[in-house]
């Protein structure tokens, strides 16, 4: 395991490891929007959120189990936060971002002593 003092090489791997993760937290958000837009003809995804799965993929890493908490969390925040929009504003439609960043936050804090042991 490489930490900060290794230098050049924590940097060159820790850079790997965020631009990977930046490009499976993108295709997946993504494909996502694609899927969605040809089956419901609607937009789900704007391309702001799109921009923060990039932003949370280069922070959290190329985890696919990462990854995979990164969409529950947020799917669940979302349902919650759609929920509270509806009741509140009235409006069917309501912006995602607060969802996605609830859930970049409890991974970025709490993921190794809740997510895997640690």
């Amino acid at each position: 395991a490489l930490d900060a003092a290794d230098g050049p090489d924590f940097v060159v791997n820790a850079g790997k490891t965020a631009l990977l993760g930046s490009f499976f937290y993108v295709l997946t958000a993504l494909a996502l929007r694609q899927v969605v837009m040809w089956r419901m003809k609607r937009e789900p995804l704007g391309l702001g959120d799109v921009k923060f799965f990039a932003a949370a993929g280069f922070w959290l890493g190329s985890s696919i189990d990462t990854l995979s908490y990164f969409m529950m969390i947020s799917g669940i925040a979302g349902i919650v936060f759609a929920l509270g929009w509806r009741k509140i504003r009235k409006e069917a439609q309501f912006p995602f971002g607060p969802a996605l960043l609830i859930a970049f936050v409890v991974i970025l804090l709490w993921r190794e002593p809740f997510f895997w042991g640690g």
